[in-house]
């Protein structure tokens, strides 16, 4: 990118950054806000309790509420996690556009999001979805890395910050996001056996695991001893 680009770039995130900030202090939490910091202000013994009970919601953004909260902090700072999150979020935005068309579409796309109205609500409130989005996002750019670098610290990200978005927000949707990124890597080189390897794993739960087996067969040929995935898929497949 040209320094024009990265003044731009800079320039997006202290406006996403200002419009998050801006009044996080002056109105009340809402329903749900106060209940995620009921639910998180007791033992993280009890908390657990009550994710347990809950069954619903995963730990990740309670955990964090229930740290502020033995550090007593008010009910400002308690936004302060998912402002951070929200903007990071456009972060990763403009560097996945770049990666996939150019700069000026990742700027572009971050600066849409920064003035995004529901993104900046839900990046001022106490509840999981901004951290959530957060680390998907931050599980595409590893992803992509990955694919351009090839290097096993990159796949690793990309696992860590996949986990954490599923201990964050629901886990159900967390794959039909993941599964076009594959797609579109194995598109460009379809033995790239990275890929292939997570593509194997991210389908074969799902209704159509089949989509998998034309790389499953790419994999075996390539890799001694991928038998394993491989049949992991054609057993499913069957079902």
């Amino acid at each position: 990118m040209t320094r024009a680009h990265w003044t731009l770039f800079a320039l997006v995130v202290v406006v996403a950054t200002a419009l998050r900030l801006w009044g996080i202090g002056t109105w009340a939490l809402n329903n749900d806000e106060i209940a995620e910091v009921r639910w998180s202000s007791g033992t993280f013994r009890e908390l657990i309790g009550e994710l347990k009970r809950d069954q619903v919601h995963p730990p990740l953004d309670y955990v964090v509420q229930h740290a502020l909260g033995s550090l007593h902090a008010v009910e400002w700072a308690r936004r302060l996690p998912a402002v951070i999150c929200g903007v990071f979020t456009i972060v990763f935005l403009m560097f996945l556009g770049n990666f996939w068309h150019s700069p000026v579409a990742g700027i572009a796309a971050g600066a849409l999001l920064a003035v995004w109205p529901s993104h900046v609500r839900y990046s001022q409130e106490v509840r999981p979805y901004a951290m959530g989005i957060f680390f998907l996002a931050g599980a595409f750019v590893a992803l992509e890395l990955y694919a351009m670098t090839r290097r096993r610290g990159w796949a690793m990200w990309w696992f860590a910050l996949v986990f954490l978005s599923g201990a964050t927000l629901y886990l159900a949707g967390l794959v039909a996001a993941i599964v076009p990124t594959l797609e579109r890597v194995l598109a460009k080189d379809p033995d790239h056996i990275g890929a292939i390897h997570l593509y194997i794993h991210a389908v074969e739960a799902s209704d159509r695991p089949q989509r998998a087996e034309p790389y499953a067969d790419r994999m075996r040929g390539a890799v001694p001893g991928a038998n394993g995935s491989l049949v992991v898929v054609k057993k499913t497949s069957k079902k």
